[in-house]
């Protein structure tokens, strides 16, 4: 039944599903058969429920509803490009302002991206954009 649910919301399988939940901060309870939200801090909210079972809870149907509207952001994230670039990695000092670097933190966090692929993303698109798509071509072979 998991693995229904998570294709009706738009996930490849439960797998997928459970990685998106640990991202939001949910955690899996084994005894109650259901996610809990942990946050940051130590205390658990109301489960909400995600179970094997018929439980056609009210908590059941707001989780869906909370997947189904972020299924567009979900969708957003498999379009990102991804470069596998060769070479020695190389260390660049940058400063932004700090609200920039907030949108950054949240957009690297929301996407599941490390600031350095953000950067590379970011780099080869404007180059190619700009004028240095021969190069850019050559540079990913």
């Amino acid at each position: 039944m998991a693995d229904t649910i998570a294709r009706e919301v738009g996930f490849k399988n439960h797998l997928a599903l459970a990685e998106y939940m640990k991202d939001k901060g949910y955690r899996w309870n084994h005894q109650e058969r259901c996610y809990q939200f942990k946050g940051t801090g130590t205390e658990e909210q109301e489960p909400g429920r995600l179970s094997s079972g018929n439980e056609d809870t009210q908590e059941f149907e707001e989780m869906l509803q909370h997947v189904l509207k972020s299924r567009e952001q979900l969708d957003g994230n498999k379009n990102l490009p991804r470069y596998s670039l060769a070479g020695v990695r190389v260390a660049k000092t940058i400063q932004i302002s700090n609200r920039l670097n907030q949108l950054l933190l949240n957009f690297t966090a929301d996407k599941n991206i490390n600031q350095r692929e953000f950067f590379e993303i970011a780099v080869i698109e404007m180059m190619k954009k700009y004028g240095y798509g021969a190069e850019i071509k050559g540079l990913l072979g």
